[in-house]
């Protein structure tokens, strides 16, 4: 399937994503109030109400989506496609995990994804939106945003330490 990211499907697709989360703050607005999420799950830390994502989730598609844009050229690539599934259903696996109360299982699959970025460049926009839409069903916006972010970091991280020790190897 051929998708390109002009600006009226860039407009359609974050109108889509809103409407996905006003439809989950809806859904829990009307089952007893909108969840507040904490960080560490600790009730002493900040918490976050679900209300945060009707700005956050639509300035996050927008701006992924500005830069897949960038980095594609008319039609977007089935690989840029590819990796926003896989990280959409990676997103959902942890949400499934934390639901069923499988932490540690949670634990296994953010090691296993740090222990990839060694080899796949995995800090790209397409990635960061699939695990921000499959995690906000459970986790509400901003903390897969949060989390996101700091995934992002290690994985940048990562792929510098795996590309020093790469030219130092060269180099011995």
């Amino acid at each position: 399937m051929k998708l390109n990211l002009s600006f009226n499907n860039r407009l359609l697709i974050t109108a889509i994503s809103t409407l996905v989360f006003g439809l989950i703050l809806l859904q829990e607005y009307l089952g007893g109030g909108v969840a507040i999420h904490y960080l560490l799950h600790d009730k002493d830390l900040p918490g976050f109400s679900n209300w945060w994502g009707l700005i956050t989730i639509p300035i996050v598609t927008w701006i992924t989506l500005s830069l897949i844009k960038k980095q594609s050229s008319e039609s977007i690539p089935k690989g840029i496609q590819l990796r926003f599934l896989a990280a959409l259903f990676f997103g959902i696996a942890m949400s499934l995990a934390w639901n069923l109360s499988l932490e540690s299982l949670m634990l296994y699959m953010m090691l296993a994804v740090i222990l990839l970025s060694l080899f796949i460049l995995l800090y790209r926009p397409e990635i960061f939106l699939g695990f921000v839409l499959g995690m906000m069903l459970t986790f509400g916006a901003i903390l897969p945003i949060i989390m996101g972010v700091v995934l992002f970091i290690i994985f940048m991280i990562a792929h510098t330490i795996k590309n020093g020790v790469l030219f130092l190897s060269k180099k011995i």
